[in-house]
């Protein structure tokens, strides 16, 4: 069973609902200590703060700030910490974007296509609560069964 005590999540999304969603899956999986961003701004302002952040799941496209454009800041900022990638983008180019974030040094290690299912987020969290600092990179794309 996956287990979050003493892990720390936080969600970038600039969609109410999105982030709802996200917060209600991984509450269910027994998250409890889950911050929520809807900008880039604010998401480098918490990977800032205290507690320190132990995952990220952030979505590509975000209003303002692009993911791309949040990644390039937390990797000049320092932070070193494991980002799922969510989109609603196709399967191949949520690919292209991971391998971009990697090339800079960003640590993706899942990427998700939206919408999100419960398993797929599931497996995410799974893997993440398991390999704590020794998170893989590029664990792979965790696509939604139920899309075409």
């Amino acid at each position: 069973m996956t287990t979050f005590v003493g892990f720390h999540v936080l969600i970038v999304e600039d969609r109410d609902f999105q982030r709802f969603v996200l917060m209600q899956l991984l509450e269910s999986f027994g998250a409890e200590r889950i911050s929520q961003s809807e900008s880039g701004a604010q998401a480098l302002a918490c990977l800032g703060g205290d507690p320190a952040v132990d995952w990220m799941i952030m979505d590509r496209h975000l209003s303002g700030m692009s993911g791309a454009e949040l990644l390039e800041a937390v990797v000049a900022s320092g932070f070193s910490v494991p980002v799922t990638l969510v989109t609603g983008d196709d399967l191949e180019a949520l690919r292209r974007g991971s391998q971009a974030a990697r090339a800079q040094g960003f640590r993706v290690v899942t990427e998700i296509v939206k919408p999100v299912a419960r398993t797929v987020l599931q497996g995410a969290c799974g893997l993440t609560s398991c390999c704590g600092d020794r998170f893989p990179e590029g664990v792979g794309v965790l696509a939604n069964p139920c899309r075409g």
